[in-house]
């Protein structure tokens, strides 16, 4: 690097360096993210290269070129440290299992200097939940007794919050809708937002060895879109894409001063969780269908991203295919997907602003093809609003976050009922934690049956309500099947 070091220009200068020497290396810059760097144009022989300033991921099935492109750094900008294995990347600690196909990252290691940084963080307890049920009795137009904690808190805040986003943004997508809350308040805290940070604070201690996890088969995305797929038609053809984006809003954040809604979308590649977003909107919806547009339009301009960036990696991702299919979008609110599919106007839709059409655009293009899914499940939900310990817990497990990177098994596992007879459709969750056997599930949440919330753990009330399940079998061992003898039959994801 030639120039002085902090220099405004050395970030310029570093980057024409470097890339002036991967293209002498035969490397291609990737267009869509100039980060990226590939070598090699089909799926047996490739080298992938991210750069980010002067540390690089190296990955690929070309063991020769890959060891040529090693030797190469070391002769052009000295001896480079290596880590065949790699650990640990910017701070988040990597972990792969070779037997489970599991890779997970996590930054136990960020948490413990957070909060050994600030003296006045010692005596924080511990929480598996980031929401308490007292966020809606906050009033902030009445002055507050802080803890001492909470001094800790408001003094040191905006590099509290500056850690918590970085953590947030690539290991901890379960913050992600917290730490959008506690932003608000990054020049000027009020005690909402100090509650909002200490209770993210005592999560993140008590799960700071949980982290974000990438499993090569039977993840919980995998096995929705498997069940949307024998569901619905239109589903069909999306199952085996590699790429799938969700979108949800919470509209009209009540705890928000000018009734703002809260755009949220998720990212899957290949069924593991990459993009993510929790984002305040710009402008006050009126309607939940404006609230869900907004949201879905935000969501498609990543959708377009990751078109434009498998087109070009098109040797990794569609293999020996001529034309890119377009990227499912799923909305769970059908006045926003048909706004979103036809070219009409409303007294809905006439003053929602131009931009947000563009969505149509992107369909018309073949970019997207906007889709519905059922609002239970939604993997977008988690980035929209706040949840009780139970949803919370079943969406982690749909984002991928887990304790373990060698347990195959999600610790909560859904299983999927059908419409039958004006039964409404639910998840039901289980917590194998709570269990005490791989044979004896206990229910960690409620099945509703005709308006009628019903504990469906409790063996007595199944063998004398059976008669309200209209037909169902319920089968509850582990692995097995869910019959429905009145419509389909769906193997329980356990």
């Amino acid at each position: 690097m030639k120039a002085l070091y902090g220099l405004k220009q050395s970030p310029a200068i570093w980057n024409k360096r470097v890339d002036g020497f991967m293209t002498e290396q035969g490397f291609t810059r990737c267009t869509s993210d100039s980060c990226l760097y590939y070598k090699g144009d089909t799926i047996t022989k490739f080298v992938l290269v991210s750069l980010s300033v002067d540390d690089l991921l190296i990955t690929g099935n070309d063991n020769d070129g890959i060891k040529t492109f090693r030797d190469a750094l070391n002769s052009n900008f000295g001896e480079c440290t290596w880590n065949d294995n790699c650990s640990s990347f910017l701070g988040v600690n990597l972990q792969y299992d070779l037997v489970t196909g599991v890779l997970m990252m996590s930054c136990p290691g960020k948490i413990d200097s957070l909060l050994a940084k600030y003296s006045g963080l010692q005596k924080l307890t511990s929480s598996l939940v980031p929401y308490a049920t007292t966020f809606k009795k906050i009033d902030d137009s009445v002055d507050h007794q802080l803890t001492d904690i909470q001094e800790c808190i408001r003094e040191n805040f905006a590099s509290i919050v500056g850690a918590c986003i970085y953590m947030s943004i690539t290991a901890r997508p379960d913050i992600t809708t917290l730490c959008n809350k506690a932003c608000k308040g990054m020049h000027n805290p009020k005690h909402s937002h100090i509650v909002y940070l200490e209770h993210m604070l005592r999560y993140l201690k008590g799960t700071k060895t949980e982290g974000l996890c990438y499993r090569h088969n039977d993840s919980a995305v995998s096995n929705l879109r498997a069940h949307l797929s024998r569901k619905y038609v239109e589903h069909q053809p999306m199952r085996d894409l590699p790429v799938v984006i969700f979108s949800d809003a919470n509209f009209a954040d009540m705890a928000d001063e000018e009734l703002r809604s809260t755009s949220g979308h998720s990212v899957y590649v290949f069924n593991c969780l990459v993009s993510w977003s929790s984002k305040r909107q710009t402008l006050t919806a009126r309607s939940t269908f404006q609230a869900e547009l907004i949201a879905a339009s935000s969501a498609s301009d990543d959708a377009s991203w990751y078109y434009n960036l498998t087109s070009e990696l098109r040797f990794l991702f569609f293999p020996g295919m001529e034309v890119v299919p377009p990227n499912p979008l799923l909305i769970d609110n059908i006045n926003a997907l048909n706004c979103a599919n036809h070219p009409k106007q409303t007294p809905a839709s006439k003053h929602v602003h131009l931009r947000e059409f563009r969505i149509r655009q992107y369909a018309k293009d073949g970019v997207i093809r906007n889709l519905w899914v059922l609002t239970p499940l939604n993997a977008a939900d988690l980035f929209t609003k706040p949840m009780g310990p139970t949803l919370f817990r079943k969406f982690k497990a749909i984002l991928g976050v887990s304790g373990s990177s060698v347990d195959a098994d999600f610790v909560l596992q859904e299983c999927l009922f059908n419409y039958t007879y004006g039964t409404s459709l639910d998840l039901l969750l289980f917590d194998s934690e709570l269990a005490t056997s791989p044979w004896n599930w206990t229910a960690d949440a409620l099945w509703v049956a005709d308006d009628l919330s019903v504990d469906i753990a409790n063996e007595d009330w199944r063998s004398s309500h059976l008669a309200a399940f209209h037909g169902f079998d319920l089968i509850y061992k582990h692995g097995d099947i869910i019959t429905n003898h009145g419509t389909d039959t769906y193997t329980a994801g356990m």
